[in-house]
């Protein structure tokens, strides 16, 4: 997850990305498989519920997040979520 651990919103968005997850992987079986894949869905999905957290609290930007929306909006997300899932998978 982008966020540090202290972001007052991180538990919220771990849920909304482990139901976009569980989502992604149920209505698309094959693309699933691959967990960059159902990780980028999850991302999508976390993104959008920290805009809306955002919306609601102006006060809830979390610097992490906001370099991520930022990526989003330059079209990179995929490249950023799989870099991400190989530098993990490596460990």
């Amino acid at each position: 997850m982008p966020w540090k651990e202290k972001y007052k919103h991180s538990g919220d968005l771990a849920a909304v990305g482990l139901a976009a997850t569980v989502a992604y992987v149920i209505q698309h079986p094959d693309e699933g498989k691959d967990a960059a894949t159902a990780g980028l869905a999850a991302m999508e999905s976390m993104l959008r519920a920290y805009q809306k957290i955002v919306e609601q609290d102006p006060k809830a930007h979390s610097k992490e997040m906001d370099e991520v929306v930022e990526i989003q909006k330059q079209g990179k997300l995929d490249e950023y979520i799989r870099g991400r899932w190989a530098n993990i998978c490596r460990k």
